[in-house]
């Protein structure tokens, strides 16, 4: 009788930490499901930015950067505004290059700040 007590009690053992393993690796299933449903595509992050300009940058997450890109977009465009209107056709050139400047550099921003973006995420829920 004391053998198989002994013997069971081996088992529950055994079967507790077989269980908590199954829950551990379950438990960061999950977790690796949550960044995959969190994390930011960079191919979606560099289209809208083509389409949207530097509001397309509002996609990945670093909404600051994107905001510094669509407000310096903005003053630049009505700069633009003010420079045709007055006829000052320098400062018109100027503000054209600017603009289309602005324009790719938000597309070069795109994949930088996605990839940052799914970094920090990735560090955030601990998964590799």
């Amino acid at each position: 009788m004391e053998k198989e007590e002994k013997k069971c009690s081996d088992c529950t053992i055994f079967n507790s930490s077989e269980i908590m393993e199954n829950q551990t690796n379950i438990l960061d299933e999950l977790r690796a499901l949550k960044y995959e449903i969190k994390k930011k595509k960079t191919w979606v992050a560099f289209l809208l930015t083509l389409f949207l300009g530097p509001f397309g940058l509002f996609y990945t997450g670093k909404w600051v950067a994107a905001l510094i890109m669509v407000l310096l977009e903005l003053y630049q465009i009505f700069n633009y505004t003010n420079n045709a209107l007055s006829l000052n056709l320098v400062s018109f050139s100027h503000n054209i290059m600017y603009i289309i400047a602005m324009y790719f550099i938000s597309l070069v921003l795109a994949p930088i700040l996605t990839a940052s973006y799914n970094s920090d995420l990735s560090k955030e829920m601990d998964v590799k």
